[in-house]
């Protein structure tokens, strides 16, 4: 019984692919007065808890969904290639445009995320 264990953990091990890139970041929201006001720390752009998506850039299919926290950080671990992060839910508002990234080998690639508020 114990090898048969041993063997399942090792076949596990083996043919397990650990992926070592993706794309990292910080989703925030703004504005988030109606009326902007320079200098006010009140009306800074906020992190933002969201759920988002990954589709590949070439064809627009889907790969992955995900969450920023409460801080607004998110990381994704992707494999190599071209991707498009886009908002997940539906509406307008609030908005983000979708957002090319190009993942390398071996790296996580910074990307900083901007919601609009829609407040005006």
């Amino acid at each position: 019984m114990r090898g048969v264990l041993a063997a399942l953990v090792l076949m596990a091990a083996s043919t397990g692919h650990h992926v070592d890139s993706g794309v990292n970041g910080l989703v925030t929201i703004g504005p988030t007065c109606p009326v902007e006001r320079p200098g006010d720390p009140n009306c800074r752009d906020r992190p933002y808890a969201t759920t988002l998506k990954i589709v590949r850039a070439r064809d627009h299919a889907f790969v992955k969904r995900f969450s920023s926290h409460a801080d607004g950080r998110f990381r994704v671990h992707l494999v190599p290639g071209r991707y498009v992060i886009e908002k997940a839910g539906r509406g307008s508002l609030p908005s983000l445009a979708p957002t090319p990234v190009r993942i390398g080998r071996h790296r996580f690639t910074r990307v900083d995320l901007q919601f609009d508020s829609g407040i005006r």
